[in-house]
């Protein structure tokens, strides 16, 4: 569960220095692009699941975050709930980008067969309540979706860093898959 080892801020420190700060990993899927359509609770859950199936040393299959967005959010740029996508993935899975498409959502689009979802989702969803959870799961080698506010400013440095957030802002929803660390600043 969660709570098994939650480690405290110093112990984070420690640990982020055993980790490369970039933000390359040898398991990352290809950057998911919602191309102006807020799908990113969708985009970050598939791109979780690439991820781990890369881990794994699985085939990659490219999973349509439209699919999971169309079921979660009725087609909708409006937004949805981090929870909302973990329920999808783990009790109907997702379908293929060779199936539905990409970012083809809107009412009447494609739908993957259930027999294909379900080849593809979820078996197991923790809750992580704060941020030193997140950070002590990736520490130990899982992958999370997590929601964080987003600020017009923010375009990634080349150490993969976010500025400091200024403009307005919004939710945003992320998969994190390693630990790091800037000086004394703590991040996934």
């Amino acid at each position: 569960g969660a709570d098994e080892v939650v480690y405290d801020r110093a112990d984070c420190l420690k640990l982020a220095d055993k980790f490369d700060p970039s933000p390359n990993h040898a398991f990352l899927p290809p950057i998911h692009d919602q191309d102006g359509i807020g799908q990113c609770n969708a985009d970050a859950a598939t791109g979780a699941v690439e991820f781990l199936r890369n881990k794994q040393g699985l085939d990659y299959v490219q999973l349509s975050a439209a699919d999971l967005y169309d079921r979660i959010n009725g087609g909708r740029d409006q937004g949805s709930m981090l929870k909302d996508g973990m329920e999808e993935m783990t009790e109907r899975g997702v379908g293929t980008v060779a199936t539905v498409g990409r970012t083809l959502w809107a009412r009447g689009m494609k739908q993957a067969p259930a027999a294909e979802r379900m080849r593809f989702r979820t078996l197991e969803v923790t809750e992580l309540p704060t941020f030193l959870h997140c950070f002590s799961a990736v520490a130990r080698g899982w992958v999370i979706v997590s929601g964080i506010m987003w600020y017009n400013n923010y375009n990634p440095g080349p150490d993969g860093w976010l500025p400091l957030g200024r403009g307005q802002g919004g939710g945003h929803a992320i998969f994190g898959y390693k630990p790091v660390k800037k000086a004394s600043t703590l991040g996934i």
